[in-house]
């Protein structure tokens, strides 16, 4: 394998400038494309080598892998999230899986925003709202728990797919009816819908999207009234018993929400022998964590009143579990073990360790940071027969339109802008009327400082792909640093500072801003351009969706 030991770090590469030694093996980067095609000493080990593909100027080839050859290898923890983007593992096709739900959020939040009875100020934008805190579907064997968006984002205890795949195109579809926004419309607002379908009506996955919209709305009382449908249409339905819990909960109904969590962990898979609490802390859970500490707030007054009370004392117990007071819950489910088969069970759950750490605390504000600027559809990093692939077309020369995308993402991986500028404009003379290669070379014009001509690749893609905007990524999915991602971005905002009245300049920075999650940023900067040219269509589309997800 390309001549060098064998390292288990197949999964990441890191961008360049780093060196580390791994045993025996020296953990080498190199500054340059061509550098990854070459024949390494022994004492080396390339970074497209791995088990199963061989690196050599001579020959490329790949053989089965087993998922332990891809592991990322000793020492290698604060690299396990670098990933070498490329046409075959951005997966554009995968990105663009959200359209339909992204236009019918944007549809809802413009009809709700144009009524008295809806506040801007309280109502949620992002499209994931459909998708946490609870799954679409009954999924028991993922375990018991709540979910954000951190599970989402692969920073959780269950795979994201669980909470993305549901949302199938006629999902979408079911959610963007008019009778189902007429209604949904309504329960934002606290009034009865004027028109639309009831909720006995509604399917079983728009009942459960739209209980999860609504929690994340601080709709807390019609949100029980969706899961409640669900849960009794469907008794075997644990997750909606759940859901109905928790909203109860954000209503302030606490008896019942006692009541109603106490069930639904009786339903939990492997109840209580082999149950484990998985997903995310309340705090992360509630999108207003004042409402939580409100609830809290009230339950413990109704406490200090009635200190004997079993449901108001599970429930504090139940809160404190997942508050991450983990000692307190063990004290109050051991006071009520005795005469409580539920608080007994839990209590053992705890005991022996089957709780997520990630239940115990919420994320710190580096981590939210991070997740911020992930996007939940990330793809895994490149396949050994992608590598395979890349290899030849490194030593080869490219003569296709993939092959051409592929080493234009690799390069630009490794910071050739300029080189990764020329494969894209091959890709783009392969296909004239593909959008994806205009924008990859928008984006190497952008790192490359060109600005003006960014601008024209981009307003030429957007002319082939207008709806780019509902797309899923991350500008800086396609950098080997951060370093480097974040010097572009400040030369730009030099230019911009520099040329206060370039509509265009301006815009390619809201761009990047909306490509890079920072989406107040974004909306600022199109205002900004919507005043400097008030018939820029684009911008006023963009500028629509950043609000959307801001």
């Amino acid at each position: 394998m390309g001549g060098g030991p064998s390292v288990d770090f197949v999964g990441n590469l890191p961008s360049y400038g780093i060196n580390r030694t791994l045993g025996s093996g020296t953990y080498q980067t190199f500054s340059r494309a061509r550098d990854f095609a070459r024949a390494v000493p022994p004492q080396q080990t390339s970074y497209l080598a791995a088990r199963g593909i061989t690196v050599s100027l001579m020959r490329s080839g790949y053989q089965p892998v087993r998922a332990r050859d891809l592991a990322p290898g000793p020492g290698l923890s604060p690299l396990t999230l670098i990933r070498v983007r490329s046409v075959d593992s951005l997966n554009f096709e995968k990105r663009g899986r959200f359209r339909t739900l992204k236009e019918t959020t944007l549809a809802l939040v413009e009809r709700a925003r144009q009524r008295d009875d809806v506040s801007p100020g309280r109502l949620g934008l992002g499209f994931h709202q459909f998708m946490f805190p609870l799954m679409l579907l009954d999924r028991p064997e993922i375990g018991y728990g709540f979910f954000s968006r951190t599970d989402l984002v692969g920073g959780g205890t269950v795979d994201p797919d669980v909470f993305l795949a549901p949302f199938t195109e006629d999902v979408q579809r079911s959610l963007g009816e008019p009778g189902f926004l007429d209604l949904m419309e309504g329960l934002l607002a606290g009034r009865p819908p004027a028109k639309g379908p009831s909720l006995d009506q509604l399917y079983d996955t728009q009942l459960a999207a739209l209980g999860n919209y609504l929690f994340n709305n601080g709709r807390y009382a019609p949100a029980a009234q969706a899961w409640e449908v669900l849960a009794r249409r469907d008794a075997t339905n644990a997750t909606a018993q759940r859901a109905l819990g928790l909203c109860l909960l954000g209503a302030r109904d606490l008896r019942r929400a006692a009541q109603e969590l106490r069930g639904s962990l009786v339903m939990a898979e492997g109840w209580p022998d082999t149950a484990r609490i998985v997903g995310s802390n309340f705090q992360d859970v509630f999108s207003n964590i004042d409402d939580l500490a409100d609830a809290r707030a009230e339950l413990e007054a109704q406490v200090a009143r009635q200190p004997n009370d079993r449901e108001l004392g599970f429930l504090v117990a139940f809160l404190d579990l997942f508050q991450g007071r983990w000692e307190e819950a063990e004290k109050r489910l051991a006071a009520l073990a005795d005469a409580d088969e539920v608080a007994k069970g839990l209590l053992a759950i705890v005991k022996r360790g089957g709780v997520a750490e990630t239940v115990r605390r919420p994320i710190d504000s580096a981590f939210r940071r991070f997740t911020d600027e992930m996007t939940g559809l990330e793809e895994p990093a490149l396949s050994p027969e992608a590598r395979a692939e890349l290899i030849e077309a490194l030593r080869e020369g490219a003569d296709s339109y993939k092959e051409h995308m592929r080493i234009g993402d690799f390069r630009f991986f490794m910071g050739e802008f300029t080189l990764a500028g020329e494969s894209y404009r091959s890709a783009h003379k392969e296909r004239p009327e593909d959008a994806f290669a205009l924008f990859a070379m928008t984006h190497a014009a952008y790192a490359n400082g060109e600005y003006r001509q960014a601008s024209r690749y981009l307003e030429q893609a957007l002319e082939i792909e207008p709806s780019w905007g509902l797309f899923e990524f991350r500008l800086q999915e396609f950098y080997g640093g951060a370093e480097e991602y974040d010097r572009h971005l400040r030369n730009l905002e030099r230019q911009v500072e520099l040329r206060p009245d370039s509509a265009r300049m301006r815009f390619l920075l809201a761009y990047v801003y909306y490509f890079s999650g920072r989406y107040a940023d974004a909306t600022d900067a199109l205002a900004h351009v919507l005043r400097l040219e008030p018939g820029f269509a684009r911008a006023d589309h963009f500028l629509r969706l950043a609000r959307l997800q801001g």
